[in-house]
């Protein structure tokens, strides 16, 4: 939202309103950050949602239907949540999902513990009917933090690349299989091959293209992975460091 916006306005809970600057937003992982220019605030407690654990109380915070500081509460019902959102985006990754009402206007809003800590940020729902069906989605604060810090120094979000191209898995093995890699790339010069499968990613399974991508995405660009895969009957284990995303490398 804020990355499409003309202007920005922040709302304090005191009622006091600032004019606020875009410093940077990210489209796959929504996530935005803003800048508004006074003093004095204090900045909400954050955790890891590594803290929490499935059926731990949750609270939502938001606007619903401009509904001002709207709470509603619910537990979180699962975590490590892939979802495809759509084509033109990358998948949503590591997602909380709760059954805490989350509705139009909730997005953006803080997901807290029970200790008052932000443990994500609400994002999206599922329903057939637009409102809360109790399957609502928070970003979780480990990526939220993540990605600003890459905003605020980078003025982007990096998005790690391997350079492979998949394509439907035909054989009897289970993995992912490699159409072609992108020449200079790490997976090329690592010796991925066209007709390779992926079974493993940084000693995670993969079973299909959506769960190898999730697990690049939960990496930074840098990081050191070691990719399993199967050729010619038998299975051989390839390091290689990630790379910046062409797609991201040249957006200022």
């Amino acid at each position: 939202v804020a990355g499409g916006a003309e202007e920005l306005l922040v709302t304090l809970y005191d009622g006091s309103e600032y004019p606020a600057e875009l410093v940077g937003a990210d489209e796959n992982t929504d996530v935005a950050v803003i800048k508004i220019e006074t003093d004095g605030l204090k900045a909400a407690s954050s955790t890891s949602i590594d803290s929490a654990k499935v059926g731990d109380l949750v609270i939502a915070v938001g606007s619903p239907f401009g509904l001002q500081q709207t709470v509603t509460t619910g537990v979180i019902s699962a975590k490590g949540r892939d979802i495809s959102v759509s084509q033109e985006t990358l998948p949503m990754v590591n997602l909380i999902q709760t059954d805490a009402a989350i509705n139009q206007g909730n997005s953006g809003g803080p997901l807290v513990n029970s200790a008052g800590q932000v443990i994500g940020i609400n994002t999206l729902i599922f329903s057939p009917s637009g409102a809360s069906a109790g399957i609502g989605f928070a970003i979780p604060s480990d990526t939220v933090v993540n990605i600003a810090e890459q905003i605020i120094k980078f003025g982007k979000a990096r998005i790690p690349f391997i350079g492979i191209e998949m394509e439907e898995n035909k054989t009897d093995i289970i993995g992912v299989y490699i159409k072609n890699t992108t020449e200079g790339s790490p997976a090329e010069n690592a010796g991925i091959k066209s007709g390779d499968i992926i079974t493993e990613f940084d000693g995670v399974e993969v079973q299909n293209p959506l769960e190898l991508i999730a697990q690049i995405l939960r990496r930074d660009v840098g990081d050191v992975v070691n990719i399993k895969i199967y050729r010619d009957g038998e299975y051989l284990n390839i390091t290689l460091e990630l790379v910046e995303s062409p797609a991201t490398e040249n957006v200022d």
